[in-house]
């Protein structure tokens, strides 16, 4: 559940979510030290509420800077825009394996070597819809996004004005985790896109915010729990770097086309080829759709033929003259 605020310039949405689980069993555990593992000793029945819940707030806004060359550079460049969005974020939620929650016991055995070591198990593990984790959760998220453009005199843009890309996206983040004891900060990652026509170019570092201290005992750095900018060392020391960038190429589209015209044109070629090289077969003369007369119809012109006037010559005798029947 969700909601957006705006109060002037600036943007607030809170937020929080609840999740609740039913389950009709629980399995109670004991550590086995002959098995080295946890097994189930007892399954309880009953009705059983698994519940967690979190909530968070931001806050965003965007600020504009305008800056207009001076005339001795010409006046080819109309305007410089920069954009700056800031965005902060924070979350919380409670320790569910505390004791009031129940979700967690305790267990506890005696190792090999002596020595008593503890743990927790649930005996919800192996449920349906999970059990939430132990543990306090609470962070600050900080980000700022910049993006700068200029507005330049085109005679290929019909308004007169083109827009040119200087840095597209410009992006540095932190967090901070108010549930850690130490180390709360971060790494500072940065995450810059530029936009050469046609060829994008992304770059990417992320820097570590804490100082290294130096063991010459052992000849090993080790990190101190301070952060750079309260030694006078600046904001991180680079760790890592990342690059990646693709080509477009505007004629892709135009030679796969013309690609797969050339494959229809082949596959006709082929197919006329096959037709030709086949042996001529006498053609099928077409049939036509005949009425076929019902059976009495047919009976009818029968009788009809049959009663056709016929003539009989019968001779009567030799060298008498023949007579003629009707």
């Amino acid at each position: 559940m969700s909601a957006t605020y705006q109060f002037g310039f600036l943007n607030i949405t809170p937020s929080a979510s609840y999740t609740e689980r039913w389950y009709t069993n629980k399995v109670h555990q004991r550590f086995d030290t002959a098995r080295g593992g946890l097994q189930p000793v007892d399954t309880v029945y009953g009705f059983y509420r698994v519940y967690d819940y979190r909530a968070a707030i931001s806050a965003s806004t965007t600020i504009y800077g305008f800056f207009k060359p001076w005339k001795i550079f010409g006046d080819k460049v109309q305007m410089i825009r920069h954009s700056m969005a800031l965005s902060a974020s924070y979350n919380m939620a409670p320790d569910f394996g505390a004791a009031n929650y129940g979700y967690y016991e305790p267990y506890t055995y005696t190792d090999r070597s002596g020595r008593t070591v503890s743990g927790y198990y649930s005996p919800y593990e192996g449920q349906m819809f999970g059990v939430p984790g132990r543990g306090r959760q609470g962070g600050i998220s900080l980000a700022v996004d910049n993006n700068v453009e200029m507005k330049v005199r085109s005679n290929a843009d019909s308004s007169g004005i083109k827009k040119v890309s200087l840095i597209d996206r410009l992006t540095l983040r932190i967090n901070y985790n108010t549930a850690a004891d130490s180390f709360r900060w971060s790494d500072l990652s940065v995450d810059l896109r530029l936009k050469l026509g046609s060829f994008p170019l992304q770059l990417s570092g992320v820097f570590d915010t804490y100082t290294y201290g130096y063991d010459a005992a052992t000849g090993v750095p080790y990190r101190i729990d301070k952060p750079r900018w309260q030694m006078g060392k600046g904001l991180g020391r680079l760790r890592s770097t990342g690059t990646a960038f693709s080509i477009r190429s505007p004629t892709t589209r135009s030679r796969s086309s013309s690609r797969g015209k050339a494959i229809k044109t082949t596959k006709r070629a082929s197919r006329r080829s096959a037709e030709a090289t086949k042996t001529p077969t006498r053609p099928t003369p077409p049939t036509r759709n005949r009425l076929v007369a019902p059976a009495y119809v047919r009976l009818r012109r029968t009788i009809r033929v049959n009663t056709t006037p016929t003539a009989t010559i019968t001779p009567r005798c030799l060298g008498a003259s023949p007579s003629v029947t009707t």
